[in-house]
């Protein structure tokens, strides 16, 4: 009997649907990176993921699944890569390679791609092409809605 009210408390402050916080176009507008948030309850366990949509709805893919930390609106670096500012958490998934067509070149030493891909920075205050990601004075983000799931 005197675990019932741990019980409850605990159930009452977790939340069952992933919450929208960012929908961020890409370049061109092809695709949207969409990042959601889970409340897992009084113990403070928070989940992330994101995903990436076609602009037209026909596709979408999670890329990003992590708990914990803290994590920032994802950033189109240009129309092929997408950047996830994920600090202090856990990553549970990255698919850092995507089959679809991003539409500018990706150039890694002899290779080139113009396929989307996908970056994680976990590293505070990363400056990547003069923008810094992970800043620990930037604001946290404002939750919007729910989305089931």
């Amino acid at each position: 009997m005197r675990w019932v009210i741990p019980c409850f408390l605990l159930a009452g402050c977790s939340s069952d649907s992933y919450t929208k916080m960012f929908d961020v176009p890409a370049p061109g507008g092809a695709y949207v990176a969409q990042a959601e948030s889970l409340n897992e309850g009084t113990l403070g366990s928070r989940r992330y993921r994101i995903f990436i949509e076609s602009a037209d709805g026909s596709a979408r893919r999670q890329v990003f699944s992590g708990t914990n930390g803290w994590i920032a609106a994802p950033a189109w670096q240009n129309r092929s890569t997408l950047i996830v500012p994920f600090c202090f958490g856990r990553i549970v998934s990255v698919e850092s390679y995507l089959p679809w067509k991003g539409g500018d070149t990706v150039r890694f030493r002899t290779s080139t791609s113009t396929l989307i891909h996908v970056h994680v920075v976990t590293a505070p205050d990363t400056v990547i092409a003069g923008v810094s990601y992970c800043r620990s004075d930037e604001e946290l983000p404002v939750i919007r809605e729910k989305v089931t799931g």
